[in-house]
């Protein structure tokens, strides 16, 4: 569930062009989009699809953020259709459906700059999982989320772990840098302290101790507002604002 949250958080603010000749599926797939982007175009095939890319440029005076495009359609299929639109814009996200007898075309897709795959029949779980990743790129990319407000005129800067308070610079050790720099990238996700200990000193084969992880919440909670950390019986802490 907090990867939804986290995933709407991002996808609220991004437009699609979902690109599928099978009718059923597109209609069907288009309802969980609606609920995740800000703006979706539909296309029937890929030449119906440029032309909708072309004229949301012109409109706009951007491009779409994400395609998702299915391969084996009508007119033109998906790999010509990703060759024309990353003529058009070499940065663009383009997420690609593929069946099991797909195969043969997915490294040459690769090679042309496609960004992702999901593999038919497409399932939720899947769609949540490719659209995290793809879509938590993009967001760094665009910055769409690099400050986070985290109350009474703290906020974060994500991109140069950078913790702010009325405009002035507030000292963070690395250990809190890196734990605020988790909890803001899931947020109201609830992470174990041995989840944080992981995510702290993975690579470094330290003991794990549940009461470092419990000393260096406390000593971040000085530094924020300190409700907005919630402790689970000292078994878990969340972020949630």
């Amino acid at each position: 569930m907090h990867k939804i949250k986290s995933l709407k958080k991002i996808t609220q603010h991004l437009s699609l062009l979902y690109v599928e000749d099978d009718y059923d599926l597109r209609e069907s797939s288009k309802l969980i989009f609606d609920n995740l982007f800000q703006h979706i175009e539909v296309a029937e095939d890929g030449e119906i699809g440029v032309s909708l890319y072309d004229k949301y440029y012109q409109s706009n005076g951007n491009y779409f953020d994400i395609i998702i495009s299915d391969i084996c359609m009508p007119n033109m299929d998906g790999i010509e259709l990703s060759k024309k639109i990353l003529e058009r814009n070499k940065n663009q996200k383009i997420i690609i459906l593929s069946a099991h007898d797909d195969k043969e075309y997915l490294i040459e897709l690769l090679n042309n700059g496609v960004t992702a795959f999901m593999q038919k029949p497409l399932l939720h779980e899947q769609i949540i999982s490719v659209f995290y990743d793809v879509c938590s790129e993009l967001a760094q990319e665009k910055e769409l989320f690099r400050f986070t407000n985290l109350g009474s005129e703290v906020v974060w800067d994500s991109k140069n772990k950078i913790l702010s308070k009325s405009e002035f610079k507030v000292i963070l050790t690395d250990d809190e840098k890196n734990l605020l720099s988790l909890f803001t990238g899931e947020m109201d996700k609830e992470f174990t302290t041995l989840e944080i200990f992981e995510h702290l000193y993975g690579d470094n084969k330290k003991e794990f101790s549940q009461d470092k992880i419990k000393t260096i919440v406390e000593h971040l909670q000085e530094k924020i507002p300190k409700e907005i950390i919630v402790n689970n019986s000292g078994l878990s802490y969340k972020l949630e604002l």
